[in-house]
Parts: structure tokens; sequence; C-alpha cells
């Protein structure tokens, strides 16, 4: 093992060398503090024995350098002294040295020191080695999860499909990297406009895998059947399901496929681009809130327990027909829960009398002043669950 030794008698200086030398170990020598140092930044040696009293650096001198150099490399350091007063003693712990050795030193102690100096450099290489492996680990695990995230992030819609009667707006913040909630707006058919929001249960990658899992399920078709269409039996073309069948078939699949007891809120609305009547089914959802002019703000019902609770759950379909200049607000209930300092939720009845408030801006706005709400509510940046909010605003219909 490297170890360097300082001391400005030579004749301790030349007896340590023959001790250590004789053991085998590569010893570097310096008679002062300052070459000492300068050996030590060079040749970063394991060991350290110097003495305490030298010219231009002093031991404890010495010793602070070393502990100063901000590295995984550790030394283990004693210092050889005459000293025998706490106070000194503590001025050298203090400094960093690990152990004392009196002058004149006995070679037998020396070497029982040196054996225990060993023992804790080896488990801070060790510790040296392990922290290395997890910080690669780490910085690996952070790459692929930016890379999830910009995956589950382009499924996400950036552009919003057009419709003359109805305007679609969206946020979602989550909660780290990954979410669990996911939304999508997509034309049906020709007459029939469709959107979602859900809200997987749990946090990070298993719900951040189902959330992907299920944006890739509730796709639109025309030219086969999915879950959000069905085949007629007459002529064999897909038609729209309605969408109590949607959650129907989503729980009979993922409540047979769930090893983890994961389940998952829905809001999933059909809404006719002519009559502006909404189809909706709300699993488990928060109720969404329907901003009236001239009214106070309603909740729409919602219709059944979460999706992948229990098998052969019945699904409600409920309707209503929006009419111009209403908006929808459709949101998880990581913005409801939202939880100030003193501990109480943020709430619906305040969620709805904000964007009551707020119902002469636009409608995208809207959501960038309810986040902003949320967050001087919270007292601090970011949320404690994934947060996400799909609104929708009716036109006039055509004549």
């Amino acid at each position: 093992m490297k170890i360097l030794v300082a001391d400005d008698d030579a004749v301790t200086l030349r007896r340590l060398q023959g001790v250590l030398a004789s053991d085998g170990h590569d010893v570097l020598v310096a008679e002062d503090g300052l070459t000492a140092w300068a050996l030590y930044q060079a040749e970063r040696p394991a060991i350290v024995v110097s003495d305490w009293m030298m010219p231009a650096l002093d031991g404890p001198g010495l010793v602070r350098r070393i502990r100063s150099l901000e590295d995984d490399g550790y030394a283990y350091i004693v210092l050889l002294t005459s000293k025998r007063g706490t106070e000194d003693l503590v001025t050298g712990i203090e400094a960093g040295a690990d152990d004392f050795l009196s002058k004149p030193f006995d070679p037998t102690v020396l070497r029982a020191r040196l054996r225990a100096g060993m023992r804790i450099v080896e488990l801070q290489r060790d510790l040296a080695a392990r922290n290395a492996e997890l910080r690669t680990a780490n910085a690996r695990m952070s790459e692929d999860l930016a890379a999830a995230a910009e995956i589950q992030h382009s499924l996400l819609p950036i552009e919003l499909p057009r419709f003359t009667t109805v305007e679609f707006a969206w946020r979602l913040r989550p909660r780290t990297e990954l979410a669990g909630d996911v939304l999508n707006v997509f034309p049906l058919d020709a007459g029939h406009a469709g959107f979602y929001l859900l809200d997987v249960s749990g946090h990070g990658v298993p719900a951040a895998l189902m959330a992907v899992t299920l944006s890739r399920t509730l796709v639109a078709d025309p030219n086969q059947s999915t879950v959000l269409m069905r085949k007629d039996h007459v002529d064999s073309r897909p038609r729209l399901a309605p969408p109590a069948e949607v959650a129907r078939r989503l729980n009979d699949r993922f409540a047979k496929r769930s090893t983890r007891g994961q389940f998952f809120t829905l809001f999933y609305g059909v809404l006719d681009l002519r009559t502006l009547e909404l189809r909706y089914v709300s699993a488990g959802h928060p109720g969404a809130v329907l901003v009236r002019g001239g009214d106070a703000p309603g909740l729409l019902d919602a219709t059944g327990p979460p999706i992948g609770v229990a098998p052969s759950v019945r699904y409600v379909e409920r309707s209503i027909t929006l009419k111009p200049r209403e908006r929808l607000y459709v949101y998880s209930d990581g913005l409801s829960e939202a939880r100030n300092p003193e501990g109480a939720n943020f709430g619906v009845e305040q969620l709805a009398r904000t964007l009551d408030d707020d119902r002469a801006i636009p409608l995208d706005e809207t959501l960038e002043r309810l986040t902003n709400s949320v967050d001087e509510w919270t007292g601090k940046p970011g949320f404690e669950d994934d947060v996400s909010c799909l609104a929708l605003e009716a036109g006039q219909q055509p004549g």
C-alpha cells in the first residue's frame, strides 16, 4: 500500500521508512509539511503518517488541507506527537486526524495502527466504488425516465383538433417526470368528437406504463373494431360505441389483468358536433364542472366505480345538451385535493368558483389561472399528485 511519511527529524523519518518498506509498502518521504502536501496531491497515498511539529506547515495544517479535497479518495491519517494534553488531541481530531502515535514510536504499535487504517481504507474504497456504480445507475435511470417522459408527452394532444362548434383546451402537470394522468381529444366520425381524461391509481413508473397502455387502447379507427368502435351486425362496419359500453369493455379487460391492484378513474364523452349533445360516462371520476352564464356552476353526475376494481360492473350513461358559451371542465382529483400548509383541500367548491369567476376570459387562459390559483393555495411549486384538466366551450350550433 502507498504510504506517505512526513517528519522533519531525519532519524525518525529513516526509521519510519525502514519499518514500512520492510513490510512491503510503497513509502513516500517528506521532510516538511509543504513537501508532504505536494506529494499527497501528486500521488494520493492511502495512508499518511505525519509528525505534528514541522516547519512551514505543521501536522494539523497538513491534515486540514488533505481533508479539504472533496473527492471519493480517503486517506487514513496518523499524527506522530509527544503531546499528551486533551486540548492538543481535540485539535488534531478536529483537523481530521484518524489516530495518534506517541514519539518515539513503537514499530509494533505502528503496525497495529496501520492495519486498522488499511481496513478503513478498504472499506472507504469499496464504498466509493459502490457510490460510483449508484451514480452511473442513477444517471442511466434519469436518462431513461426523461426518454419515457418524452414518449408519454408525445401521446398528448399537442395540437388539438379544430371543430366549428366547440373549442377544447387542456393542462397536465405531472407530479414527477412520469404521469398517471392522460387525456385526449379526437374526431370519431364526421359528426362526433370524443374526449377522455383518466387518472391511474398510484404514482411513478407503474402508473405511467398503465396510462400509456390506456392511451393506445382508447383510439378511434373507423377502419377497425376498437374499444371506442363496435362492428355493426348488419354490414360489419364499425359504429360508435356508447360511453357506458366503452367503460364496461375497459373494465372487463383490466379488472382481469390487474395484478398490482391498479385501477383508474375515467371520464369519457361523445359530443354531437351539430346538436352539442354530450353523452358521457364518469367511472369513479370527480364530477365535471359545468359553467353556465347567469347561473351558478353545477357538477355532472358520476355514474359508476373506478375501472379495474371489480369485474362485471354495469356503467350508466348520462347526457346533457350544451348551450352556446357554456363550458365544461373535466379534471383529476390532484386539483381538488391539493392541500395548503394547514392540510385543507382546495376543494371542488373553490375550484368551481374560480372557474365561474373567470368565465369572461378565454378558455385556455382559465386553465392557466386555475393552476396558478392552486399553486398559491399550496404555497409551493409542484403538486403532491398529477394534475390534469380538460375543458371545452360550446360555440354556436349550425343553422
